[in-house]
């Protein structure tokens, strides 16, 4: 429930078909609510209470018979007076015209401390990603598919494990699954040191597995807990508009730091840097406090066996809610965007290549990566003039338009003749992804039930990595088995983008009934 503060209170209320109806609340009328309900919103202070105001919204978006300004919720209900609401709610709530990011930041602590580990964890993630990929060139110099072999590697825990990081995200409590993982990715990342030493792929290859096994289980509750932390939808926009730029920030400054460290230092000092940056992500989440969990059903059996089957049981659920939802076909965008630009890393390692200056290859790789990290920074901050949460058409029209500036980026690294026009059109490909990424989350956050969130957006993931470790072995393959030039490659994939952008652009034209 989104909450206005004019002369009257609206809220939206979420209705099976995805559909949205507005309904007021005059401030005079009194609101039924649940008797325990009233009491704790009566009994609890304002700025400690996240839990009561979530069970505030769920009533208000569970409640359809606003039509005579009375909520049915069944059991013992009382009235409660719109000024107890506004009680509870605190004044930055109401005003969702003056939302900023200043505001969210200096409003809501557990978001401040959330980005800030996020911001960590990326940072080492980057590190880790950029040694590996040194190590690799290391290990097997003559060799694109090992790199592409890592990409994928990398990429199919997120298509296999994801649906449990789903199914954790909706049966316990969030912030506790985002320490218990950040600790175990210390751990794991640890395991490098001596596998880097003993110059074994297959060995590195298996630890970058296990590590983006605990990855792709963490990224599904992480990106779960952004609405509960943040529940309004104006500050919400700006909230993931956020985690892009942090995402954006570390790809420019961490991945070319981790380059420039990696060719100067070494890589084993990368990793060590990244086993330090999960230890303060863990830190800053055990700060935030506070419980944050939508669970109806909780996996508190120790049998396996029942373990297992009450897992098959919560996916399974997710899957029909999905099958019955308008959500089904959003949950696509992020795969249809990642067939095209999936093979970016392994093109990245090509282009920065140059024979006579081989020592250089680390920087350039790492510039590539800033780059991009530098188009991800603009394009959500320019596509955000044009977005807003209260049209949904708008949030779709964002992630079309970011599929064709994806088919143009590789056009133009295709026909490019130098290393500066590469990076020109890389920075542009970070727009498209970073648009198409953020604005394709807030439409499934918007719409999806927050209990069922966890297990939507790890379908999503799945998808998108599935399609991403294709692409990246499509890439691989061209250039090993048919000698085709890096520049090729990215002709072929801006024909697949621009098919997939006309097919998503002729959807948008045609359907104005779901958005």
């Amino acid at each position: 429930g989104a909450f206005c503060k004019q002369r009257s209170l609206t809220t939206s209320i979420l209705v099976n078909d995805g559909g949205i109806k507005q309904a007021k609340l005059m401030e005079s009328t009194p609101l039924l609510l649940p008797q325990d309900l009233r009491e704790e919103v009566r009994r609890q202070p304002a700025e400690s209470n996240e839990a009561v105001k979530e069970e505030v919204r769920h009533f208000l978006n569970d409640s359809l018979l606003i039509g005579d300004r009375r909520a049915s919720f069944g059991g013992c209900m009382t009235d409660i007076d719109i000024h107890e609401l506004e009680e509870l709610f605190s004044q930055e709530e109401f005003e969702r015209s003056d939302a900023t990011y200043w505001k969210l930041l200096i409003h809501n602590r557990p978001y401040c401390l959330y980005i800030v580990s996020f911001f960590c964890a990326r940072a080492g993630e980057w590190f880790t990603y950029v040694a590996t990929i040194s190590a690799i060139r290391h290990i097997c110099p003559d060799s694109n598919t090992t790199v592409a072999g890592l990409v994928a590697i990398r990429t199919v825990p997120n298509i296999v494990f994801a649906s449990i990081g789903g199914v954790l995200a909706d049966t316990m409590d969030r912030r506790v699954a985002m320490i218990i993982l950040d600790i175990t990715g210390m751990l794991v990342v640890l395991l490098y040191i001596p596998v880097y030493h003993l110059k074994s792929l297959p060995m590195l290859y298996v630890v970058a597995f296990i590590q983006a096994t605990v990855a792709s289980i963490y990224d599904t509750v992480r990106r779960a807990i952004v609405p509960l932390l943040v529940p309004q939808e104006e500050y919400l926009q700006k909230a993931t508009t956020m985690s892009g730029i942090v995402y954006s920030l570390m790809a420019a400054f961490g991945s070319s730091l981790g380059g420039i460290v990696a060719s100067k230092y070494g890589v084993t000092s990368c990793f060590v840097v990244d086993s330090f940056t999960y230890v303060l992500s863990a830190s800053l989440m055990w700060l935030v406090g506070g419980k944050w969990s939508v669970a109806k059903q909780t996996l508190t059996s120790r049998n396996p066996f029942q373990l297992i089957g009450a897992f098959m049981h919560l996916t399974k659920e997710g899957i029909k809610y999905l099958s019955t939802s308008s959500l089904a076909l959003m949950v696509f965008l992020k795969s249809s965007g990642s067939i095209t630009f999936g093979c970016a890393d392994v093109l990245n390692v090509q282009l920065s290549h140059l024979e006579e200056d081989e020592a250089g290859d680390g920087e350039r790789l790492g510039l590539l990566f800033a780059m991009t990290g530098l188009g991800i920074l603009i394009g959500p901050l320019f596509a955000e003039r044009f977005v807003t949460m209260k049209q949904p058409r708008s949030i779709l029209r964002a992630c079309v338009i970011s599929l064709g500036l994806l088919s143009f980026s590789f056009a133009g690294m295709g026909v490019s003749s130098s290393f500066q026009s590469i990076c020109f059109f890389t920075a542009i490909r970070g727009m498209g992804t970073s648009t198409m990424w953020i604005n394709s989350s807030l439409l499934l956050q918007k719409f999806s039930r927050k209990d069922m969130l966890g297990r939507v957006l790890s379908v999503e993931l799945a998808l998108f990595m599935l399609c991403m470790s294709l692409s990246a072995f499509l890439a691989g393959t061209l250039e090993d088995k048919t000698g085709m030039s890096p520049e090729g490659v990215c002709i072929i994939m801006a024909c697949v983008g621009f098919f997939i952008f006309i097919g998503w652009g002729y959807y948008f034209l045609l359907d104005n009934y779901s958005f």
